[in-house]
């Protein structure tokens, strides 16, 4: 537009001037192209999700739980950034025999991996409590 020899300061009816009004096919195709994106995004996202969710339990030894966990649909967005329970009763109320069934000493076991992969200290209360009362 300036090559041409525009003059810039000319506006149009909506008060536009040339650079703006040029833009307006710019942003249109990459709105277009942005929308037609969006799905293969989301794909690409909980894909991911999936991924991350089954490496950590591989690596914690808890792999033969996968498809409880499918199944409850915990996601990693739901164990790693957001704060609700990831509960025992929900998991075993997927399983289809009682020896895919988390126990509790395997239930304990993974909150305890679990913790430990979020950054949680291990800690045990009754030494803590036992301190606090010496103190």
């Amino acid at each position: 537009i300036i090559e041409i020899g525009a003059d810039l300061s000319n506006t149009n009816a909506r008060g536009w001037t040339p650079l703006q009004a040029a833009t307006v096919p710019i942003y249109r195709v990459v709105a277009e192209t942005l929308e037609k994106w969006i799905p293969h995004v989301n794909k690409i996202r909980r894909d991911f999700e999936l991924k991350e969710m089954d490496s950590f339990l591989v690596d914690a030894g808890f792999d033969q739980f996968k498809t409880l966990f499918r199944k409850a649909e915990y996601s990693s967005h739901y164990m790693f950034h957001s704060t609700k329970p990831v509960s025992m009763m929900v998991l075993n109320s997927f399983a289809e025999k009682p020896s895919e069934k988390l126990n509790h000493r395997e239930y304990m076991q993974f909150l305890e991996t679990y913790q430990a992969f979020l950054g949680v200290k291990k800690t045990n209360p009754f030494v803590d409590w036992s301190k606090r009362e010496q103190q």
